[in-house]
C-alpha cells in the first residue's frame, strides 16, 4: 500500500487538500477532484481466515450482528445476547442473553474483548452507570466497574491494561472523551467534564481510529479530527455546512448532508466512506428524512494525510474485483470492531444458515 501511494503521490499532489493557517491539513471532501487508486486487499490484510460458522437454534447469527474476532475466538453479539464461537466455526456457548436477572443483559450498546485477559466488557443500556465485565475463564460475570461521568456512554476503548478511553453521549454538541481506570477515576490528566447532552442521538458510531499507539477520533457533527488524550486537533476532514438532526425533521432541513464513517484502519491508512444524504418529505406530515444519495470511499495516508478515491478494490478470498460503482456492496458486509482485524460478514445463500466470515489480519 505505501508503494500505491508514494507514486502516486509523485505524480500529483492531491487537489482536494490545502493547509489551514495553523498548518492542520483540510481534506475537502465537497470536491470531486480526488486522484484516484486502485487497491487490493491484500494491501492491508494477510492471514485470511474462512470461518463458516455452526447453525442450531442456540446460535442463530444474522449478518447485522457485530462480530468482534480475538486472536483465540469470536465473539458476536447484538443488542439481547452475547455468543461465542471458535475458529473451526464451532458454536462454544452463549455468554449472556436478554433478561432482567442479575447476570442477564438488557440492550447492549457497546461490547470490547480483552483478548490478553479473557475478559468482556459491556456497556448496558439498563445500567448506564456501570461497565459491565465477564470473565471469559471462569464463564461469570464479575464486579462492574463504576463510570468516572454520570453520563451515559456512547462508546468505549481498552487503551492498555488498565485504563478505558470513554466517550459520552454528547447528542448534537461536540464531542469529548476521557481516561478512567477500573475503579471509575479519571487519570492521564483527564479532568472531570461539563457534558451537556441534549439529544437529538442519531445511531451513527464515532470515528476512533489510532496510529503509533495514540488515539484520535471526530464527532458526528464535527470536521476536526482531534487527539483524544491532548485534544490537539491533528486533521480537517471538511464536509460542508454542519448539520444535525434537529435540522432535518424540520421543514427548513432540506439540504444535502455529509457523514463521514470510517471502514478500517491499518498502521499507516484509514479507509473512510463519505455518505451523501439527501432530505425528503417523510411519511409523517410536515416533517422530513434522510435518504442516501450518494457514496465515495477514500484511502488517507496518516502520515502525510494525502488522501484519494478508491477506484476499484480487488478482493483475494473472492477472486473478484468491486468497481467503484459497487464498493458499498462489498463494504456493507464488513466490520473491524477489533481494530486489528478485520471481517467481512457473507449471508447464507438461502438465508437459512448462519453466515460465512471472512477474517483477516490488518497490516
Amino acid at each position: 500500500m505505501k508503494k500505491i501511494l508514494m507514486f502516486l503521490t509523485v505524480i500529483v499532489l492531491l487537489a482536494g487538500c490545502e493547509k489551514t493557517n495553523n498548518s492542520i491539513k483540510v481534506i475537502d471532501l465537497t470536491k470531486r477532484n480526488f486522484q484516484e487508486v486502485s487497491l487490493r486487499s491484500n494491501d492491508f490484510v494477510k492471514n485470511w481466515r474462512v470461518v463458516k460458522l455452526e447453525t442450531n437454534e442456540n446460535s442463530l447469527v444474522t449478518p447485522y450482528d457485530f462480530v468482534y474476532p480475538t486472536d483465540s475466538s469470536i465473539i458476536i453479539y447484538n443488542f439481547n445476547k452475547i455468543l461465542q464461537y471458535d475458529y473451526s466455526g464451532k458454536f462454544v456457548r452463549e455468554i449472556a442473553k436478554h433478561g432482567e436477572g442479575p447476570y442477564d443483559i438488557n440492550s447492549i450498546d457497546n461490547c470490547i474483548v480483552d483478548s490478553k485477559q479473557e475478559y468482556i466488557y459491556l456497556i448496558d443500556f439498563s445500567k448506564p452507570e456501570i461497565i459491565r465485565a465477564f470473565d471469559l475463564k471462569n464463564n461469570s460475570f464479575k464486579e462492574p466497574i463504576p463510570l468516572a461521568t454520570e453520563n451515559r456512554l456512547t462508546l468505549m476503548y481498552l487503551i492498555n491494561d488498565s485504563s478505558f478511553l470513554c466517550f459520552p453521549q454528547m447528542g448534537a454538541n461536540r464531542q469529548l472523551c476521557y481516561v478512567q481506570d477500573f475503579n471509575g477515576n479519571y487519570i492521564d490528566g483527564s479532568e472531570k467534564l461539563d457534558i451537556k447532552n441534549e439529544g437529538p442521538f442519531v445511531g451513527v458510531r464515532l470515528k476512533v481510529m489510532t496510529f503509533d499507539n495514540e488515539w484520535f477520533y471526530q464527532g458526528n457533527y464535527e470536521d476536526t479530527v482531534y487527539n483524544a488524550l491532548s485534544k490537539e486537533p491533528v486533521v480537517v476532514f471538511l464536509k460542508g455546512k454542519i448539520t444535525k438532526p434537529e435540522d432535518v425533521i424540520s421543514a427548513e432541513g432540506k439540504e444535502d448532508i455529509i457523514f463521514i464513517n470510517n471502514m478500517f484502519f491499518t498502521s499507516e491508512d484509514y479507509v473512510l466512506s463519505k455518505i451523501i444524504y439527501g432530505v425528503r418529505p417523510s411519511s409523517v406530515e410536515g416533517s422530513y428524512e434522510m435518504h442516501t444519495k450518494e457514496l465515495r470511499y477514500y484511502v488517507c495516508n496518516w502520515k502525510d494525510k494525502n488522501t484519494y478515491e478508491i477506484k476499484n478494490l480487488y478482493i483475494e478470498p473472492f477472486d473478484k474485483n468491486f468497481e467503484k460503482e459497487d464498493l458499498s456492496d462489498f463494504f456493507k458486509k464488513t466490520s473491524s470492531l477489533n481494530h486489528k482485524k478485520i471481517v467481512i460478514n457473507v449471508p447464507d445463500d438461502n438465508g437459512d444458515d448462519n453466515p460465512t466470515l471472512y477474517i483477516g489480519d490488518l497490516f
